[in-house]
């Protein structure tokens, strides 16, 4: 049998400093405004560090907060500055460039329209610089409603489809807008691990996705195998794996989500 594994694994670089930080910086004095990323190894190595994760602000008790890679919006920097509390600002450059754009544009008067998972950190995040105003859309984009707007800000959530994002593209330009503003914000790591995960799928007998169940690019890369190829199998661990049922596959390729450590990958392989 062959093995191969996906070159573009384990932690994309906005992971990477988020969970080396949060391992330099801890203790009963520190806490993380949620999980520092998408994966229960990772989130249960940081807690045995003493260090706490709250959900919101006002579980804020300690003197120091992580923000994660996901970002948050201006008004939880405000409440944060409220406690007096010192902020360890992990957000990905790649989000923080999306806010910048955001808060540029609504001031601007544009209506911002935002292409990801509305309940996702980031994209609430995102929300949060032009004033909870923006317009998420993901698969119901044809039923969008921008009533007068005549000026429109696009942008993607990082780690969103790059094909869903095309056919939104698509479905804007026939849209008669006195300004339409594009940026494509999905990150170039992402971008990446979907083009590999398109292309080993096609060419694998079985495929081996390995992330956090909450993990959102490492579902859409699941979801990408899975249109190309029978056997996919989704684990968040190699414990997960069944060994047994790879006896018949000829060629397997293994892929990993953004919030996997390259270890877990290396362990499947």
């Amino acid at each position: 049998m062959k093995v191969i594994l996906a070159k573009n694994s384990g932690f994309c670089p906005g992971v990477k400093r988020a969970v080396d930080t949060a391992k330099k910086i801890y203790g009963e004095n520190v806490c993380i405004l949620g999980e520092i990323i998408h994966n229960e190894s990772v989130t249960d190595e940081i807690k045995k560090l003493g260090t706490k994760i709250v959900d919101g602000v006002d579980e804020v008790d300690r003197d120091t907060v992580i923000i994660r890679s996901h970002g948050v919006g201006k008004n939880v920097y405000d409440e944060l500055n409220e406690k007096k509390v010192k902020i360890v600002d992990c957000t990905c450059p790649f989000v923080t460039k999306i806010h910048d754009i955001v808060k540029k544009y609504h001031e601007l008067g544009y209506k911002i329209v935002i292409t990801g998972e509305k309940d996702h950190p980031e994209v609430v995040g995102i929300n949060g610089w032009c004033g909870g105003d923006a317009i998420v859309i993901d698969e119901n984009y044809r039923e969008i409603d921008l009533g007068e707007s005549e000026k429109v800000c696009l942008v993607s959530q990082t780690t969103y489809s790059v094909d869903k994002f095309k056919k939104i593209l698509e479905f804007f330009n026939e849209k008669t807008f006195k300004t339409l503003e594009v940026f494509k914000t999905i990150c170039y790591t992402t971008i990446e691990r979907q083009e590999e995960a398109e292309i080993l799928s096609k060419t694998c007998d079985a495929m081996v996705v390995v992330g956090g169940k909450h993990s959102s690019n490492t579902k859409k890369l699941m979801r990408i195998c899975q249109g190309n190829c029978e056997n996919v199998y989704f684990i968040s661990n190699p414990d997960e794996l069944n060994y047994k049922k790879f006896r018949n596959y000829k060629k397997v390729g293994i892929v990993a989500g953004a919030s996997t450590p390259n270890e877990q990958s290396m362990e499947v392989f």
